[in-house]
């Protein structure tokens, strides 16, 4: 900022009379000031409203957009500027933020203000605005000597350049470790509360959508539930809270945020009227890419002529798959240039700063930019022409957000699209009546930790697309707007609801033809029944017998060790080696050196000789004591049913058999009507208990000893 601009805003800080104010309006256009509303104010109030007026076109002047504040910043303003709370509920793109501009241009000198912001997306686009509008504007860091230069220096107790402080709502409170950062320190100070003129909280519908428990899980933020605590630490600072989303079932939640019961309540018209909105029911599921081949234009040759589109997922997975499915309907030459990008929050922070530029910037080369919720809530998109969300947004809060990302210039138009799976047309709407039947985004049921899309599915949107209700009725009733300008827009059609008519065509807001579900009949056939073979693991029961019968093994070899003090048991059979060896079926081990292979590693010449015969005869002595046998030849059906109905007519062989790893096939005998008959499978006799031998056995008497008498 320059020296004359500085003097310029200094000049208009100091008036005081009206007379001196008015002089100074004629240098703004008349068209701009909105004089109406001036002079519905008494004097006191009209002056400090001139001195808005003055400092925000003295800013804007030289740029693209001059800017004077409307009628809704201005009482906003006002409001915050005589101390009282205020909350302001516009919708998005009616310049909330510049409400915050205002009072920081107008804050005495040696205050600051603190803003509460919820993404860190959120903070970085609100430094961009702000410090090109404002004195000085500084994001939350951690070192402590940026603190002292440009906070607050605890030792003289003086302010630093920093005008306003943005940071997050879990930097004022406490970790889980029981710590607090130099933001929860400073706030704790009596010295730096005194210095606090306003607290400002953007999006402050997240202390009931983050900061609550909702639907059986706990809290995404819980932080965000205790941010009345703040107004306990500085209990005569005004609150002005900032929100797009305030419907009737969320009010408790936000008046506890305010802190005060008793605050000024400011609302606009929330409907964007440029905007057209229409469902799309894919084909096959998301996960098939030709789905989103109709966002890509088939003559796709330069990114600068194609428009900007915007697709939200709630699925950090599902990013990565929507990106692979419109990088492959580009051109080779522009593959992996960049034209398509995915954001989500476990990517570096480098990278995602480079992909918001990349979209955002007029001469940026990405034109498809794949993102979770972190792009959908106070971030500036000045050229999006289409906003996709692919599967049911989570709430209808969450609709209107990722809307109003598009078309946020005057005069333009756009599209905001939902692609919903077929299963959500299946939902039954009874399911919904439960104990949170006052919440439109309730769900079907408790949400568990991993729970699926169909069981978060809100009823908002379910019931909206059953029904085809008109959508922009839908976030009337939603957001209780009653505003005479709610059912009013300026876009091509308002959407695709059959109570406008059955003019509504999708294919020519899309830059390609959608897909078919004859194209996908034709794509992916009906894959060929194959017919089903056996397992290629052991059976679950028998593992787990073997298992323990391996461990206990492994144990006694151990105990019989001479040097099992210097010789661990997993050294004779790891515990990985046990599982291994367990689920190898009987088939793939038919010899001491298919238990060699199983391994995990390669056995040395004295393992194999200390323990690998011993376990390899441990394994073979269990398979030939299951029943049926563990391998046999393969038999037909009408064999296997013709053969035991015939054990029931042939008596079991006095002796027992012996049962081997590959028994005999069954031969055919011959009676005496010279009639064949098959063989009946053998049995395995059950072993008898041993019983104890006589002591006279064990220590015969050399006198009276009988060899053959027991």
């Amino acid at each position: 900022m320059d020296a004359q601009l500085v003097s310029e805003l200094t000049g208009i800080r100091s008036i005081t009379s009206e007379q001196d104010a008015e002089k100074c309006l004629q240098c703004i256009p008349k068209e701009l000031v909105p004089w109406d509303f001036l002079w519905s104010l008494e004097t006191k109030d009209r002056v400090v409203a001139y001195k808005f007026c003055l400092l925000l076109w003295s800013i804007t002047k030289d740029t693209k957009t001059p800017q004077v504040p409307r009628k809704l910043q201005l009482k906003a303003a006002l409001s915050v500027y005589q101390h009282r709370s205020t909350l302001v509920v516009a919708g998005t793109n009616s310049g909330k933020t510049l409400v915050v501009i205002l009072l920081v241009l107008l804050q005495q000198p040696g205050s600051i203000t603190v803003m509460l912001s919820p993404f860190k997306r959120l903070q970085e686009t609100m430094s961009v605005i702000i410090s090109e509008l404002s004195q000085s504007m500084k994001i939350h860091q951690g070192d402590p000597d940026w603190w002292k230069s440009h906070v607050f220096n605890r030792k003289t107790k003086s302010l630093g350049a920093v005008d306003i402080l943005v940071t997050t709502v879990e930097q004022c409170f406490r970790s889980d470790s029981g710590h607090l950062s130099q933001m929860g320190q400073l706030l704790r100070l009596p010295s730096f509360q005194q210095k606090v003129c306003y607290q400002v909280v953007d999006e402050i519908h997240e202390a009931f959508f983050s900061g609550t428990p909702l639907y059986g899980a706990h809290a995404f933020r819980p932080k965000w539930g205790c941010i009345d605590e703040l107004r306990r630490l500085s209990s005569t600072v005004p609150v002005l809270g900032l929100t797009a989303s305030c419907p009737g079932h969320i009010m408790a939640s936000i008046n506890k945020a305010m802190g005060t019961p008793t605050y000024f309540h400011l609302q606009s018209a929330l409907n964007r009227q440029n905007i057209t909105y229409a469902f799309h029911c894919v084909v096959g599921g998301l996960h098939v890419p030709e789905n989103f081949r109709c966002l890509v234009s088939p003559t796709f040759c330069d990114p600068a002529k194609h428009m900007r589109i915007l697709i939200f997922c709630d699925n950090k997975q599902l990013t990565w798959t929507v990106r692979n499915a419109l990088e492959s309907f580009l051109p080779d030459e522009w593959k992996g240039k960049g034209v398509v990008l995915h954001y989500h929050s476990f990517m570096s922070q480098a990278y995602l700063t480079q992909a918001h530029k990349a979209f955002t910037t007029e001469g940026g080369l990405c034109r498809f930019l794949v993102a979770t919720s972190g792009e959908s809530t106070g971030v500036d998109f000045p050229d999006v022409d289409i906003v996709v969300n692919a599967g049911l947004p989570p709430s209808r809060k969450d609709k209107l957000q990722r809307a109003g990302r598009l078309v946020r210039r005057e005069g333009k138009q756009g599209i905001f699209l939902i692609l919903y799976e077929p299963w959500v047309n299946e939902v039954d709407l009874s399911e919904y009546e439960n104990e949170w039947i006052i919440d439109p985004d309730r769900p079907r049921k408790k949400l568990a930790t991993h729970a699926s899309q169909r069981d978060r599915a809100p009823y908002s949107i379910v019931a909206a697309l059953q029904k085809r209700e008109c959508e922009r009725k839908s976030d009337a009733k939603y957001l209780s707007d009653e505003h005479e300008t709610a059912f009013i827009f300026t876009a091509k059609e308002c959407c695709d609801a059959p109570e406008h008519g059955s003019s509504f065509n999708l294919q020519e807001y899309l830059p390609r033809k959608i897909y078919t579900q004859e194209e996908y009949d034709r794509d992916h056939p009906p894959p060929t029944k194959k017919p089903r073979g056996k397992g290629k693991y052991r059976e679950k029961p028998q593992r787990e017998v073997l298992i323990s019968k391996l461990k206990h093994w492994r144990r006694s070899e151990h105990i019989a060790n001479p040097f099992r003090a210097v010789y661990p048991e997993w050294r004779i059979l790891h515990d990985k080696d046990v599982e291994r060896v367990a689920r190898l079926r009987p088939i793939d081990m038919l010899s001491v050196d298919d238990l060699y292979k199983c391994l995990c590693h390669e056995p040395s010449n004295d393992w194999k000789e200390a323990w690998g015969t011993k376990l390899f005869s441990l394994i073979s002595d269990f398979d030939c004591s299951q029943s049926p046998p563990l391998i046999s030849h393969p038999t037909s059906k009408k064999r296997k049913r013709k053969e035991s109905d015939t054990q029931n007519d042939v008596p079991s062989p006095s002796a027992p058999r012996l049962i081997t790893r590959i028994p005999v096939p069954p031969t055919a005998v011959t009676t005496e009507a010279s009639r064949p008959c098959p063989m009946p499978r053998p049995r395995p006799m059950p072993r008898p208990n041993p019983k104890p031998l006589p002591k006279s056995f064990l220590e015969p008497n050399k006198e009276n000893f009988d060899p053959f008498q027991v």
